[in-house]
């Protein structure tokens, strides 16, 4: 019974597989990470809603499969010919390049699954944020009775926080019968692996297997691994950060892709309260660079895609922050009469600078700091070229690090707490939410295209019967479809 009941609450990701698979996007090992993500995020949000609605978990139960499959046999019997159009031949790395980075890249994805495990079974409850805040707003959205609402109360610890994490946990919850640890230590470790998988092989079908190896290097670093079973919510942001960038770095301006780019920046939003300034950002930052090469008609379609992703899950959002609990504290803290007079304390924004900047070289958890550096080192060996010949092109990635690492920064000068208690206990955790996408513009969009494959333009070879715009690029010149 209980191993019915886990293939039934992997259902809609299987769903989000299936629609990934009719519409061609990514590769394999990129449409797999992708799948999970989607099935998590849209279920959770599935489970509150419902929840919301008056719904029971058993009646829940009974509906959310049958949803599921729906889905998957209409992306099944949807599929068209062109969907599974033969990619373009590409040249492949030399033969020992791919070999010793392929090998290296074994080595470390088992060193990573060793040490997840290790740190899972030592602390099978998770960091204390997890059963003080994630996991026990959980217990209370897996409560059958009435009580559940008790789990936004102004009195416990951050009621506000969005609810990807504590849905998707209350759900598994209900699937399996018993608050088991293994669920919320087992969306923790896959949160860990997807973002892993979804990375390494964007970055190989980009750049090739040196670069996709060196990428794998630098994000399993050990407070990468450490955050990734404790049972917290940046892992998961950090996920939908990176796959959202990545789909609209690499996608022509279409229906679908472009859609989906909007729903993973909606995921993000519904992740954690960081992932508002990547939801709106990154949607902001794409269309303004759409329009500045493409035009205005271009840009509104993208726009219009992106706030169709989006849209559903931000009104989700929205009425969940407005009707259901309290105001943030450190949201009103920082809008309220005054604040900005923290800008004049010079001492107060040098520590905040300070403390950000060494935070960041500091972070990563190895006996050598630096990981910076280490990162422009094996970008500049990626690009195959001397370093004062490399010209990146602007890239939205790159901008909307720096509108995060802005927005951090600001939050930090003028908030209620204390600055030091607030910049020492979140900053580590802000870095982990970025740094997979830092780890991706340094490996697969700052380094031109590696000169021992062909370029691919698209997520995809094949072009589906909702893609049939002009693919553009959002970054780059006017791409020719196969």
């Amino acid at each position: 019974m209980t191993a019915f009941r886990i293939t039934a609450a992997l259902l809609p990701i299987a769903a989000a597989w299936c629609w990934l698979r009719r519409h061609e996007v990514g590769t394999l090992p990129e449409r797999v990470a992708l799948a999970f993500g989607l099935g998590v995020a849209l279920s959770s949000c599935a489970f509150f809603a419902a929840r919301w609605s008056g719904l029971g978990p058993r009646a829940y139960m009974l509906l959310e499969p049958i949803v599921a499959i729906a889905i998957g046999l209409v992306a099944v019997r949807q599929s068209s010919p062109a969907a599974s159009a033969p990619r373009p031949d590409r040249q492949r790395d030399a033969g020992h390049i791919a070999v010793v980075a392929a090998t290296a890249l074994m080595v470390m994805a088992l060193l990573a699954m060793v040490i997840l495990l290790r740190n899972t079974l030592a602390h099978p409850n998770g960091a204390w944020d997890a059963w003080m805040i994630w996991n026990t707003r959980g217990a209370f959205l897996a409560e059958p009775s009435g009580a559940w609402l008790d789990g936004f109360d102004a009195a416990l610890a951050h009621p506000d926080y969005p609810l990807l994490v504590p849905g998707s946990v209350a759900r598994g919850w209900v699937w399996v019968g018993t608050r088991a640890w293994w669920v919320p230590a087992s969306l923790s470790v896959g949160f860990t692996i997807a973002t892993a998988v979804l990375l390494v092989a964007s970055v190989w079908r980009r750049q090739g297997a040196a670069l996709a190896s060196a990428s794998m290097a630098l994000l399993v670093a050990p407070e990468f691994l450490s955050q990734g079973t404790a049972q917290l919510a940046d892992v998961p942001l950090a996920f939908y950060a990176v796959a959202a960038v990545l789909l609209l770095h690499d996608a022509p301006v279409s229906t679908v892709r472009t859609v989906l780019a909007g729903v993973l920046c909606g995921c993000a939003a519904w992740t954690k309260n960081e992932g508002l300034v990547l939801a709106v950002a990154l949607p902001a930052i794409t269309v303004l660079l759409v329009f500045v090469r493409r035009g205005r008609a271009v840009a509104a379609d993208a726009a219009a895609d992106l706030v169709i992703g989006a849209g559903p899950l931000l009104v989700l959002l929205t009425m969940f922050k407005l009707m259901l609990v309290p105001p943030n504290d450190v949201v009103s803290g920082v809008l309220a009469p005054g604040a900005l007079r923290y800008w004049a304390d010079t001492a107060r924004v040098q520590f905040v600078l300070r403390e950000m900047g060494g935070g960041l070289l500091a972070w990563g958890g190895w006996p050598v700091q630096g990981m910076t550096f280490v990162l422009l080192v094996v970008t500049a060996l990626g690009a195959r070229a001397p370093l004062w010949r490399v010209r990146p092109r602007m890239s939205s990635a790159a901008v909307l690090l720096g509108v995060q690492l802005a927005v951090f920064f600001a939050v930090y000068v003028m908030t209620p707490q204390s600055v030091a208690w607030h910049v020492q206990t979140s900053w580590p955790r802000l870095i982990t939410q970025v740094w997979p996408t830092m780890v991706w513009w340094a490996c697969a969009a700052l380094a031109p295209d590696s000169p021992l494959i062909r370029p691919a333009c698209h997520l995809s070879s094949g072009v589906s019967d909702l893609d049939q715009r002009t693919p553009m690029h959002p970054e780059g010149d006017l791409q020719e479809t196969p």
